[in-house]
């Protein structure tokens, strides 16, 4: 599972960079080898092959990567903290998760409505 919202923005924003031309892509053959080493780390670590495209909790890695190549502000940890918080919930919690409200009240915190 993923955070969707803020990983398609920042992918928009990865590809907005790319067309005003603020990104400079590499090469077909360097970004090849990247997915390469890429797959190659994911099997070492364990992850089976049909699962090599699963991010889970590599999605902040992938994002913070996506915001640094093309220059935009990473997303604040609070958002990632508030994730996993809201997943813990929801996996002891599944009928009641729904019923709590959060909010994000600075780039490192949150706190329970």
């Amino acid at each position: 599972m993923i955070c969707p919202f803020p990983q398609f923005h920042f992918q928009a924003l990865f590809v907005l960079a790319v067309l005003d031309s603020s990104l400079k892509m590499p090469s077909i053959h360097d970004m090849e080898l990247d997915i390469e080493r890429d797959y190659e780390s994911k099997l070492r670590n364990g992850l089976p092959a049909r699962k090599a495209h699963t991010l889970g909790t590599l999605q902040w890695e992938y994002n913070d990567q996506l915001a640094q190549m093309a220059g935009f502000v990473p997303l604040p940890t609070a958002v990632q903290n508030l994730y996993d918080m809201v997943h813990k919930t929801r996996v002891h919690d599944l009928v009641n998760y729904k019923n709590k409200n959060w909010e994000i009240t600075s780039a490192n915190t949150y706190r329970q409505l």
